[in-house]
């Protein structure tokens, strides 16, 4: 791609051309392939509908669908340690917004998904579990009538990653109701607890918490548990992997995330730093 630094370009007329950041696009591709042989073959796997196939592939494969994110998420990470230290700080200038988007948070071939102008099922699956979870802690009636998008990308994780969404989510959730405070005359947002998200599962005979990928393939069950600070449940999604499990089973698993829950709550309350006063004092609707 284009280094991110001022140059002398020649121009067509074989003078030189002053070239600031600002006017410089990002390309992400870092290899190119040069072999016509292999050229040749790829294209012709392209016309016969492999690629087709391939994303079919990954729909039904849960553990390959992860392998291609690691991919991608290594592609974005080799990408981005190749822009020099300085200009890696400039990244976060708005006007470079793009670039970082492009550098940071795009895949292999630096595309996202999203700005491909497709999603899967499972995107818009997820995407309906994180505005489920952050409407269930929000007051939308004094929210008016107003639409917060917030854009969740997880740079880096090792399983979980839907939950790790949420979870997320919900800081910048906090940060965007907090721009909105001061016009909206609020003492505090109108948020009526916390939330958060974890998974739960069973690896070889055992509970666990959080899993990463290699317990999360291995898995016997399953679950995401997404839960208040109060500990009162928004969501839980359990799944018996080629099998089935017993009520035991499942209490087990919901005692143990809703005992996690509360350490992720820690973590938020933590990046919120003072903001976090302002989180959970709304009035309770009567149920």
């Amino acid at each position: 791609g284009h280094a991110l630094e001022s140059r002398r370009l020649v121009g067509t007329d074989g003078g030189p051309v002053d070239c600031k950041p600002e006017q410089l696009s990002v390309f992400p591709t870092q290899f190119w392939l040069t072999c016509p042989l292999l050229y040749e073959a790829i294209s012709a796997l392209e016309a016969e509908g492999w690629i087709q196939r391939w994303e079919e592939r990954l729909q039904g494969d849960g553990a390959l669908r992860q392998a291609m994110a690691e991919a991608h998420r290594g592609a974005a990470a080799f990408r981005l340690s190749l822009v020099p230290p300085a200009w890696r700080e400039k990244l976060h200038d708005p006007r470079f917004r793009g670039h970082w988007s492009v550098l940071a948070r795009s895949g292999v071939a630096g595309i996202r998904e999203a700005a491909a102008g497709r999603q899967s099922g499972r995107t818009h699956e997820i995407q309906r579990l994180i505005g489920r979870s952050l409407r269930a802690v929000t007051d939308l009636v004094a929210l008016g009538e107003r639409q917060i998008t917030i854009d969740c990308d997880v740079l880096q994780a090792d399983g979980g990653t839907r939950t790790a969404a949420i979870t997320g989510a919900f800081v910048a959730l906090v940060d965007a109701l907090e721009t909105l405070r001061p016009q909206q005359e609020w003492a505090v947002l109108p948020l009526r607890d916390w939330v958060a998200a974890v998974s739960v599962g069973v690896v070889d005979g055992e509970a666990l918490l959080d899993l990463d990928y290699s317990e999360d393939v291995r898995a016997a069950v399953d679950m995401n548990v997404v839960a208040t600070g109060r500990g009162r449940l928004v969501e839980v999604q359990a799944t018996g992997e080629g099998g089935t499990f017993s009520r035991e089973m499942f209490d087990c698993l919901l005692e143990l995330a809703l005992a996690g829950i509360p350490r992720l709550i820690a973590a938020q309350r933590e990046a919120l730093g003072d903001l976090a006063e302002r989180v959970g004092q709304w009035p309770e609707v009567p149920s």
